[in-house]
């Protein structure tokens, strides 16, 4: 494989990871906003929607 075919496949595979890395973030952040959600329901702090 020549070295401009390398660099493609470089550069394809660090976009591939950059993506699964901000995949899991929003996972994460998806996590944390459910748990605020739930905790903020059981308190009172917020209502649910009539």
């Amino acid at each position: 494989m020549d070295i401009t075919a390398q660099r493609r496949y470089g550069s394809a595979f660090r976009a591939l990871k950059e993506f699964e890395e901000r995949s899991r973030r929003v996972t994460e952040l998806t996590r944390q906003i459910t748990t605020l959600a739930h905790d903020a329901l059981s308190t009172g702090a917020l209502r649910p929607h009539d």
